[in-house]
């Protein structure tokens, strides 16, 4: 079940009475329940993390007995249903196996990233629907995507997508604010050429251009194409510049160099982008045989 199915759902007025919304990046938890609470729905939110107002699974579901005043039935979230205690998820099986009419529970469940198990899903006694927004799932990331687009009127290239997904994928709060500035440009149909603006400043900025020129040692059209951007040297720009390097046959060394020069550069705002590109290029001339480094995720790991 994805984004999509969730709208639907939303449209026939959720007639499930429990549904389990299994997912990875927080960023889901916070988009799902702005979904659901809005004009039509009123929500209530729990969080058995939450050390302030300790939770009661058993106040919660005298609660959805209990028709509200002011929307056409009870709604309860509760996130984070994965610390549940033993007791706290005995009660909670008991409302599951006979739950109330006329009420919608949504069970928010949080898996390790990277994780694809069914498995790693709450087990409950009752009937529920599972909703499945695991970035590793097959469409949760590209119906949001879908989703985000369709809100802001743009529509994304192939080439545009599969860079924003390298670049940010893995972190949904990144990816939603670079589609808010890319629908800023006044453009429907966006480019790859159109992220690179709002990624680096400049739409003329190709970063297989720029790592290209780093592996042949054009160091001098490495530093003409990055001329004026100094103030764009932040972990966005070095997670394209890792993105770029893992697409060709890159030496090991030229990872473990562009590591460290990527940390003197947090550590220096002042640290040459001149030094930056010679010893990059220098690293990537090192013998080619070697195993290259495994890309974690799409910025470098610390």
């Amino acid at each position: 079940m994805s984004l999509k199915t969730l709208q639907e759902e939303k449209q026939k007025g959720f007639p499930e009475q429990v549904y389990v919304i299994r997912y990875e990046d927080p960023f889901f938890e916070k988009h799902i329940i702005s979904v659901i609470r809005d004009d039509v729905f009123s929500l209530d939110v729990y969080d058995t993390l939450d050390t302030e107002q300790p939770l009661s699974i058993q106040n919660i579901a005298d609660s959805l007995c209990v028709m509200p005043m002011f929307s056409s039935k009870a709604m309860v979230a509760i996130r984070n249903v994965q610390k549940l205690k033993v007791k706290e998820l005995e009660t909670l099986n008991r409302y599951v196996s006979k739950p109330a009419d006329g009420a919608a529970l949504f069970l928010f469940y949080a898996v390790p990233r990277g994780s694809s198990k069914k498995e790693d899903t709450i087990k409950l006694a009752g009937k529920f629907r599972l909703i499945d927004l695991t970035l590793s799932g097959k469409y949760a990331l590209n119906d949001w995507i879908v989703s985000e687009c369709d809100k802001r009127g743009i529509v994304l290239e192939t080439k545009a997508a599969e860079f924003l997904k390298e670049m940010y994928g893995d972190d949904l709060q990144l990816f939603s604010n670079e589609l808010e500035k890319l629908s800023l440009l006044g453009s429907k149909k966006i480019t790859l050429s159109d992220t690179y603006e709002t990624c680096f400043g400049s739409h003329d900025f190709n970063i297989f251009a720029f790592v290209g020129m780093i592996t042949r040692g054009d160091t001098s059209g490495a530093l003409s194409m990055i001329k004026g951007m100094k103030d764009a040297f932040d972990d966005k720009f070095h997670g394209a510049v890792n993105y770029g390097l893992s697409k060709g046959n890159t030496p090991l060394e030229a990872f473990k160099t562009h590591l460290m020069l990527h940390i003197k550069m947090r550590l220096n705002a002042d640290f040459p982008y001149e030094l930056f590109v010679a010893e990059l290029s220098k690293s990537c001339k090192t013998d080619r045989t070697q195993a290259r480094l495994p890309v974690m995720g799409n910025r470098p790991h610390y």
